[in-house]
């Protein structure tokens, strides 16, 4: 859970390094809050119709914050990760852009981290 917390904290920060074990915990984790929201979501699903709608409703407002806060922060987690490989961050704008730029970011992802100084 320290991940998820660490996730949530740093969330914002575009600076900074992210190692691969740390970056890919989080990810995991991530994923995971992300199904049990959704088994949620199946469980208000099947309550009596009264219920069902009114935690619907709140379980639909939960979720989309959820997905709101966690693009901002799988994109400041993806570029300091990005920047613990040396490589800059503008590499997510291009994948924005050019989906297979994602392609190359996944690669940069899995790399091992840079141990000597670099510019992040």
């Amino acid at each position: 859970m320290s991940y998820l917390k660490n996730y949530l904290k740093d969330g914002f920060k575009f600076s900074g390094r992210t190692n691969r074990k740390d970056f890919w915990m989080t990810i995991l984790y991530v994923a995971l809050a992300f199904v049990a929201l959704i088994v949620l979501g199946y469980v208000i699903g099947v309550l009596p119709k009264t219920i069902s709608n009114i935690l619907g409703l709140l379980w639909i407002i939960v979720l989309g914050a959820w997905v709101v806060v966690c693009f901002i922060c799988d994109l400041a987690l993806t570029t300091r990760r990005l920047h613990d490989t040396n490589h800059d961050g503008i590499w997510l704008v291009g994948a924005i852009f050019i989906p297979l730029f994602w392609i190359v970011v996944l690669i940069f992802c899995c790399m091992d981290s840079v141990n000597e100084n670099n510019k992040y």
